[in-house]
């Protein structure tokens, strides 16, 4: 798995950019190992804008959905969610998303994460399509 990334910043340090599509067959392949190395897709997401790369829908849900049992790993990949609103979401996140907010379960710092990541999405016309504002407000309103 560090060969992965080895190669993926030695081919990048040549100035020769990738396809989005092989970064998220690269991230895929690393994700599907039982011990994957999730901080380092995490720094890939983190750095994203700088490699040039944006991540598919797939790929985002599916880097939700790994980190999610880790809650700091969760919390760390939410907090370079709200700093990167190029990083888009489909309904499928969204939902996604909206089922962490209603958990009980989580701790109040990925509520509140969670909560400023998709009112800034909101706000910034990112969601249009796929919830509304008073929609968003409604599932806010019964997590609370």
């Amino acid at each position: 798995m560090p060969l992965l990334f080895e190669a993926y910043y030695n081919y990048l340090g040549h100035f020769t950019l990738m396809q989005n599509s092989t970064v998220d067959k690269m991230l895929q392949k690393v994700m599907s190992f039982e011990e994957a190395d999730l901080e380092k897709v995490l720094e890939v997401y983190a750095n994203h804008n700088h490699l040039g790369y944006f991540p598919s829908y797939k790929v985002t849900a599916a880097v939700i959905q790994s980190t999610r049992a880790n809650g700091d790993v969760y919390r760390k990949l939410l907090d370079i969610l709200l700093i990167s609103p190029l990083i888009k979401f489909d309904k499928e996140v969204t939902n996604s998303l909206i089922n962490d907010i209603q958990d009980p379960s989580n701790p109040h710092s990925t509520f509140s994460l969670l909560y400023k990541i998709l009112a800034q999405r909101q706000a910034f016309g990112l969601l249009d399509g796929i919830i509304t504002g008073r929609d968003l407000l409604g599932h806010l309103v019964v997590a609370l």
